[in-house]
């Protein structure tokens, strides 16, 4: 989690979600802000890891067709949402 340095702005680190391979548009969604520790640790257990990579990839788009598939209902039952950029691409 970020942290307060003394001057009291938030230190993060920002590490990107996915590698170019699986996101080739930068975009500012596809960026974590993570503490160091834990920057560390997502760059040696999942960007190296190109199976954990693809595995992480698959889960997101699974993730994403839901969303889209919610959305859709909502829209068909005439239910609104309170944030609708969280479906919004």
């Amino acid at each position: 989690m970020p942290f307060r340095k003394r001057d009291g702005v938030r230190y993060f680190e920002k590490k990107e979600l996915l590698s170019r391979k699986y996101l080739p548009k930068e975009r500012e969604a596809q960026y974590l802000a993570l503490c160091p520790l834990c920057t560390a640790k997502y760059e040696e257990f999942v960007i190296i890891d190109d199976a954990v990579m693809a595995e992480l990839w698959k889960e997101i788009v699974s993730a994403e067709r839901y969303a889209k598939k919610i959305k859709a209902m909502m829209k068909i039952r005439q239910i609104s949402v309170a944030c609708p950029e969280l479906f919004d691409k």
